[in-house]
């Protein structure tokens, strides 16, 4: 494994700032999760669905899908929104079309733009 110098680490944290000032987030097909985290993602959106159980049924149901399509077998069905920035998937955010998925990123993009303080400590 390469050694990289204080400059290069910098260098490569500047790039990947700029690089996500206006495009921080990604759709990705749910096939390309590692299936390591596959059932952690799917946990995830099942301990959502039984805390909002009592009181929004429709968004619980919505999240109750969302595992299943991501414990199907042998691949995940549907659409994750990935973030560049952190290298990872937006927690409880699934989309079962592409066209879902896009705008869902765009409405994130735009939020990220609005917000973003490209320092470290801003």
């Amino acid at each position: 494994m390469a050694q990289l110098t204080d400059d290069e680490l910098t260098g490569r944290y500047q790039e990947r700032r700029r690089t996500v000032d206006h495009s921080r987030y990604d759709v990705r097909d749910a096939r390309q999760i590692p299936t390591t985290e596959r059932p952690l993602m799917a946990d995830s959106f099942q301990a959502a669905a039984e805390a909002l159980a009592p009181s929004n049924a429709e968004r619980a149901r919505k999240y109750t899908d969302a595992a299943c399509a991501l414990r199907t077998a042998p691949t995940p069905e549907g659409f994750v929104i990935w973030d560049r920035l952190n290298h990872m998937y937006v927690i409880n955010v699934h989309c079962t079309d592409r066209t879902e998925a896009v705008a869902e990123a765009a409405r994130l993009n735009r939020r990220h733009r609005t917000s973003y303080v490209p320092h470290m400590w801003g």
